[in-house]
């Protein structure tokens, strides 16, 4: 919520020389946006990537194209929380080095060539670049998506014949988010779209009561071919 509500103020700050008109329109839309209010309630490190991108964007403006080595360290400092917060602030980064090519372009002028220009943009953008890849390289490529491990199919069924109860339940409310999904996307009343929720609430809470049982082993003897369906999957 603090990341939030300092977007706000910084997007504020940043219309400010265009005049009070330009401010108070900025931060009347900044505070009114609802994925600006969703983001800032939730806790999932988008709120905190957009306001290390508007500020890392902050210090490009007024720090690119001059001699000035603390708002540089500011920037990787900016884009290095950005990068921890939420992987989608890569997608902020492509925008931040074409913005800080244009104002080394435009300081430079035509008394500085361009290899200066590119060791200057290199300087300020190398190192974000180079922490976002080695950041994924080492740790988020081996995060899980969804949650958790993705489970195969030929697994959920032999939980089913082991009497792994709660993987099928939980298999089951993944089946009815997605459903959910197509419900909402063909236009279903609302309604029906709550009720189909409910019931993948209902079935998580199920799941989550139930014993946790692991037996792989006895399962995969007890199906005939198990071997070649575990090798295939």
């Amino acid at each position: 919520m603090i990341c939030g509500f300092g977007l706000v103020v910084l997007l504020g700050r940043l219309s400010r020389p265009h005049g009070k008109t330009a401010e108070l329109a900025t931060l009347l839309l900044a505070a009114t946006s609802f994925p600006l209010v969703l983001y800032a309630s939730e806790a999932r490190g988008y709120a905190p990537a957009l306001f290390f991108a508007v500020a890392a964007y902050a210090l490009l403006l007024h720090g690119s194209g001059t001699s000035r080595w603390w708002p540089r360290l500011a920037f990787w400092a900016m884009s290095g929380l950005g990068i921890l917060a939420h992987g989608s602030f890569v997608l902020a980064m492509p925008a931040l080095l074409a913005l800080g090519v244009a104002i080394e372009l435009r300081a430079a002028g035509t008394e500085v060539g361009w290899s200066t220009v590119v060791l200057r943009t290199i300087a300020w953008h190398g190192p974000p670049w180079l922490f976002a890849a080695t950041f994924y390289v080492f740790f988020l490529r081996r995060v899980a998506s969804g949650g958790g491990p993705d489970v195969p199919k030929w697994q959920v069924g032999l939980d089913a014949v082991q009497g792994n109860r709660q993987s099928v339940i939980l298999e089951s409310a993944d089946l009815l988010y997605n459903l959910v999904v197509i419900l909402a996307e063909a236009g279903i009343s609302p309604d029906e779209v709550w009720r189909e929720m409910d019931r993948r609430e209902q079935l998580y809470g199920i799941a989550e009561k139930l014993p946790k049982v692991r037996s792989e082993g006895r399962a995969m003897r007890a199906v005939p071919l198990a071997p070649l369906v575990k090798a295939s999957g």
